[in-house]
C-alpha cells in the first residue's frame, strides 16, 4: 500500500464545504481541460445513464476508462478504486467521495440502481477526478437514450455487476453496536472529589444503553466490557471488528484542573484543533502507559498504520452519529452545558474508524462537584443512556432509509 500523509486540517476544512460551493469549483474546471494551446486532446467516451433526475456513470465502466481496479471493503460497504499509486473511496447512498485520504461532497449521491452495480454523479465525479489525479485522461460521459439496463440485461461496461459491489442489506442495516465503558479494573479514569470513579459511572451507563438498545431497537448491543476488568484499547478495538460491529460508542467522564469546568461533548477521531481537545485525548490515552505491550494488549505499530489509513472512510458518518448524541443530551439533560461536538485523536477508536462509524461521548465532569453529585444518582444515568439511545436510534433510523431509495 502506498504511504499517504493523513488528512491535514486544511483539507478537513474542504472535505465538508457546503456541497453548493464545492460543485461550483468542480463544474468550473472541466475534464481534461489542457493549458496549451496545442491540438485538443483525445476523449474517451464512457457511458452515462439518467437515474433519478441525475447522469450517472456506473464504477465498472469508471475503472475500465481509468485503466483501474475495484475492490470491496471487508466491512461497511464502502468500494475503493485503485489507479496507479492513487485510491477513490466511494460509499453507497453517500455523497462524500474520498481521494488519497481527502474528503470531497458530490451534488449527488452514490447510489446502486437495477443491475446492482453502483453508480456516481457522471459529470461532478470526472471533473472532481480531473482536478485531483495527475494525468487523469480526457473523459467524455455519453448519455444513453433510456436508463441503466433492467435487471437482466447486460451490456459490456455499461454497469454490469462486479464482484462484491451489490448491495447487501445485511451488511447495511446497522444491527450490532458496540459499546465501549471506558476504563476499568486497575485503570479507575477520572476520580471525583467524593471518590466517584470514572470507570464505574461509565460501566453503569453503558450496561443501561445496552438494555434500551436491544428492547427498543432489537439490535444486539456488544459490551467491550461488564463487569469492572481491564481491557487495553487495543482489545476493545479487536472486540468490536471480532463482532462486527456497525457503531462503535466509547463511554467517558470527563476531568479538569479547573473545578468550574462542566458540560458535555461528543467526539469523532480527526486530529485535535483546540488544546482543550487534545488534552482531553491525551488524558484518554494515558491508559497506554498500563498496557502491556504484548499480542493481547495494544495494536503493533504496522496494525496502527493501517488502521490510520482507513481512518476517514467514515469521517462524515462518525460526525454525523456525534452531532445526533448530541442533540438530543443536550435537549433532554438540560441544564447541562452544551460543549458541542469535536475532534480529536484517541487511540481507542484508531482501530474501529476503518470498518464502522464511532464517537466518544464525555457524558459529564466527575471533577466538578455539582456534576459528580449527579452522576452518582442511578436516576441521571438512566436518563443519559436514554438521551444517548435516542441519539444512535436516530441516526440509525436515517442511514437505514437510504437502503430503500429507488
Amino acid at each position: 500500500m502506498p504511504s499517504r500523509q493523513p488528512m491535514r486540517n486544511e483539507n478537513w476544512r474542504r472535505s465538508i464545504l457546503p456541497a453548493s460551493l464545492l460543485v461550483a469549483c468542480i463544474v468550473f474546471s472541466p475534464p481534461g481541460t489542457s493549458a496549451s494551446a496545442g491540438k485538443p486532446e483525445a476523449s474517451i467516451a464512457i457511458p452515462a445513464w439518467r437515474i433519478g433526475g441525475g447522469a450517472y456513470v456506473s464504477l465498472g465502466d469508471l475503472a475500465r476508462v481509468l485503466g483501474g481496479r475495484l475492490h470491496p471493503y471487508p466491512s461497511g460497504g464502502k468500494i475503493g478504486l485503485r489507479r496507479g499509486g492513487n485510491l477513490i473511496v466511494f460509499t453507497p447512498f453517500s455523497s462524500v467521495v474520498t481521494v488519497n485520504d481527502v474528503g470531497y461532497r458530490l451534488p449527488l449521491e452514490t447510489r446502486y440502481h437495477d443491475t446492482g452495480a453502483l453508480y456516481v454523479p457522471s459529470e461532478a465525479i470526472l471533473a472532481l477526478l480531473a482536478r485531483t489525479l495527475p494525468g487523469f485522461p480526457k473523459v467524455q460521459p455519453v448519455e444513453k437514450p433510456s436508463r441503466a439496463p433492467v435487471r437482466g440485461i447486460r451490456r459490456p461496461g455499461a454497469g454490469l455487476p462486479l464482484h462484491g459491489t451489490k448491495v447487501d442489506r445485511e451488511r447495511w442495516t446497522i444491527d450490532t453496536i458496540i459499546l465501549d465503558p471506558g476504563h476499568g479494573g486497575r485503570d479507575p479514569g477520572a476520580k471525583g472529589k467524593r471518590g466517584t470513579k470514572e470507570k464505574d459511572i461509565a460501566l453503569k451507563v453503558s450496561i443501561r444503553l445496552k438494555e434500551l438498545l436491544e428492547e427498543r431497537l432489537g439490535v444486539n448491543a456488544v459490551l467491550t466490557r461488564s463487569t469492572d476488568r481491564f481491557v487495553t484499547l487495543g482489545q476493545r478495538a479487536r472486540i468490536a471488528r471480532k463482532n462486527q460491529g456497525k457503531l462503535f460508542v466509547s463511554i467517558h467522564c470527563n476531568a479538569s484542573r479547573s473545578r468550574r469546568a462542566r458540560g458535555f461533548e461528543v467526539y469523532f477521531l480527526s486530529e485535535a484543533k483546540t488544546d482543550e481537545a487534545a488534552e482531553v485525548a491525551r488524558r484518554e490515552n494515558a491508559v497506554l502507559d498500563l498496557e502491556e505491550q504484548d499480542e493481547s494488549g495494544a495494536m503493533d505499530e504496522i496494525e496502527s498504520i493501517q488502521f490510520g489509513l482507513l481512518s476517514t472512510q467514515f469521517l462524515k458518518e462518525s460526525q454525523d452519529l456525534a452531532a445526533d448524541i448530541s442533540a438530543e443530551v443536550v435537549g433532554n439533560m438540560r441544564p447541562l452545558p452544551d460543549r458541542g461536538v469535536r475532534q480529536a485523536n484517541f487511540y481507542v477508536m484508531r482501530g474501529t474508524m476503518g470498518h464502522m462509524p464511532s464517537v466518544l461521548v464525555e457524558i459529564g465532569f466527575v471533577s466538578n462537584p455539582a456534576e459528580e453529585s449527579q452522576m452518582r444518582k442511578t436516576s441521571y444515568q438512566r436518563k443519559m443512556a436514554e438521551a444517548i439511545f435516542n441519539g444512535i436510534r436516530n441516526f440509525k433510523h436515517r442511514y437505514e432509509r437510504q437502503l430503500t431509495r429507488n
